[in-house]
């Protein structure tokens, strides 16, 4: 249906926008980027667009390529204040702390009673880890009142300033006046993970069986459930509740995607029919391309995979996940030299994370 609707109407931006939040509804966050990039090529001088692809790129964690998108919007379009906010998100979602702070600061001069500024103001702040200067903010703008949405947004940020500063059981009464406010799955997500980073397993049991119960089409937070256990250690669990996103929604990307993922080691032959089906659904999306290698690996279809792999560091030359995957494969085939050149190109990397695995790797392929 989403795909007739843009084909008729390929000029019109709304019809891509209302497609693209009818992907993000359904909680696919690899079929929103590559409808957003449809978009975008069809109708590259639409803002809205354009902010909408870097939107789907950071939720796919591409922050590079979203901090280009906009850094060209910002050229265009100097005194918009959302293109600032984005670009301060994608540069928080990199690290680069001052950087955010200064697009935060200039949309603040250009609209200083800004909803949006104030709370990247307050988000910021959690970021830099003031939860005192984060309270406040969102203290005050909760008290300013205003629709709904907003006071959702101020209740959600004084929980997670609470929670920073070590108060669990103010967070979790903040979070349940907002749910008293409004039925938000998202605020529904956040107290489930303060329940649970409390300790409290028994009270985020009880919350999440009644929240399901009540809202038994909220798929997100069925993902939410399944991202949680997997992050855990309980991959039986997590397949479970992924499996019951698919059986919902056949033509669920993401969700079929890390299903492949978890199936991988133990189910490889069906890890690779559901990464296949993500890449179908959902092509040119590099962490999709990832899964799908690393199932290709799996069934030993070694020159599948590094043709898989090539195509995803290709489209994503940066994220560092995406090359060590491609050293893997290298070291498969026996392509000794060229994983080993992989790898220490990470391992000169002192952001990447995964450094220890890499070098890990390096020591067993120079024995």
């Amino acid at each position: 249906l989403l795909d007739r609707a843009v084909t008729a109407q390929p000029a019109d931006p709304d019809t891509w926008l209302q497609a693209l939040a009818i992907e993000e509804a359904l909680g696919d966050p690899a079929a929103r980027l590559a409808r957003a990039e449809r978009a975008v090529a069809a109708l590259p001088e639409s803002l809205a667009l354009q902010l909408a692809l870097s939107t789907s790129l950071r939720a796919q964690g591409d922050a590079a390529r979203a901090m280009e998108v906009l850094r060209q919007l910002a050229a265009q379009q100097p005194r918009s204040v959302p293109v600032r906010l984005l670009l301060a998100e994608a540069q928080m979602q990199s690290g680069d702390l001052g950087g955010a702070r200064r697009h935060i600061d200039e949309a603040l001069s250009m609209a200083p009673n800004d909803f949006a500024a104030r709370r990247a103001h307050a988000v910021l702040s959690l970021r830099e880890a003031r939860p005192d200067a984060a309270l406040a903010t969102a203290q005050r703008l909760r008290a300013e009142g205003g629709p709904v949405e907003r006071q959702l947004e101020a209740l959600r940020l004084q929980a997670e300033a609470q929670q920073a500063r070590g108060q669990p059981a103010e967070a979790v009464k903040l979070l349940r006046e907002a749910l008293a406010l409004r039925r938000d799955g998202g605020v529904a997500q956040q107290l489930s993970t303060v329940l649970r980073a409390a300790g409290d397993t028994e009270a985020a049991e009880r919350f999440e069986r009644e929240w399901q119960r009540t809202a038994p089409d909220d798929l997100d937070f069925v993902a939410h459930l399944a991202q949680q256990a997997d992050g855990r250690g309980d991959s039986a669990a997590a397949i479970a509740l992924y499996r019951r996103i698919v059986e919902r929604v056949p033509d669920a990307a993401l969700a079929l995607n890390n299903l492949a993922a978890l199936l991988v080691e133990e189910r490889p032959d069906e890890a690779l029919g559901l990464a296949e089906r993500a890449v179908r659904l959902a092509p040119g999306s590099p962490p999709l391309l990832d899964t799908l290698a690393q199932a290709q690996l799996a069934k030993g279809q070694l020159d599948r995979a590094l043709r898989t792999q090539q195509a995803a560091v290709q489209l994503d030359p940066r994220t560092g996940d995406l090359r060590l995957t491609l050293a893997r494969i290298h070291a498969a085939a026996g392509r000794k030299d060229e994983a080993l050149r992989e790898l220490r190109r990470l391992a000169e990397r002192p952001d990447y994370p995964r450094r220890l695995a890499v070098e890990h790797l390096i020591g067993e392929l120079d024995r």
